[in-house]
């Protein structure tokens, strides 16, 4: 995996807007899965964090238009890939209420 730069938003659309929920609610509408891996591609680089990939997250989901995200997953890998020395990663499910 390469690492993901933090998505930017556009208009008024603000990732602390996208509220996180267990699951989708019923009247919900799902969008797409999400997954952000944020990787350290160098050992002299600071490591990510959950709460940057979950940043990240909630940003890429208020892009797509998201007005909430379920199923919300969030890790650090710190086994070494060929690529990256550490990854932080969140995943989720955005989805649309109503």
């Amino acid at each position: 995996m390469t690492g993901i730069t933090a998505p930017t938003v556009t208009g008024s659309s603000s990732p602390r807007e996208v509220p996180v929920v267990d699951s989708v609610p019923l009247d919900g509408r799902v969008i797409s899965d999400i997954n952000i891996a944020l990787c350290q591609a160098k050992s002299t680089d600071t490591p990510h964090t959950t709460d940057e990939a979950l940043r990240a997250l909630r940003v890429a989901a208020a892009q797509k238009g998201a007005t909430g995200i379920a199923n919300v997953t969030s890790s650090v890998v710190s086994v070494p890939t060929v690529n990256c020395f550490s990854m932080a990663q969140a995943t989720g499910i955005a989805y649309v209420q109503g």
